[in-house]
């Protein structure tokens, strides 16, 4: 199951630090002049989504998802949790985690909507600690 987080775009990062990443990510983009939001407390969310990729999943399948959900973002502007169990633990006791954000240019220029990806590998294990964090 680890193959499906790695064949997912994003950048690698630890688990503890998403929200500094997250922060990082959108600064590099508005310095490349690319379309970012216009402010750390303007993200242009909408709607939050949790997309889990069950055991059952295949690379292809967690990539058509993962554009699925970009395209709806284009029109509602999201913040994403994919959640990528490991079936069997193979050792693993940690969670990984990428982060992934890009923004669109709506009707005008001054409409921009934009999408966060967190994206999390974790083994059964660690499932209890996700449990806090999302409702299921």
């Amino acid at each position: 199951m680890s193959e499906i987080f790695n064949v997912l775009p994003g950048l690698e990062v630890p688990v503890g630090a998403i929200s500094k990443s997250v922060a990082q990510m959108w600064s590099e983009v508005a310095a490349s002049g690319r379309a970012a939001p216009a402010s750390d407390d303007v993200k242009a969310i909408q709607v939050n989504v949790v997309l889990h990729l069950g055991f059952g999943t295949t690379c292809d399948d967690a990539l058509t998802q993962f554009q699925t959900v970009l395209r709806f973002s284009q029109r509602y502007p999201s913040r994403v949790v994919v959640l990528c169990p490991l079936k069997v633990d193979q050792g693993v006791t940690e969670m990984r985690a990428k982060i992934y954000g890009e923004c669109f240019l709506g009707k005008s220029k001054d409409d921009t909507r934009c999408v966060e990806f967190v994206m999390l590998s974790y083994p059964l294990s660690a499932r209890s600690r996700l449990e806090d964090q999302v409702s299921i």
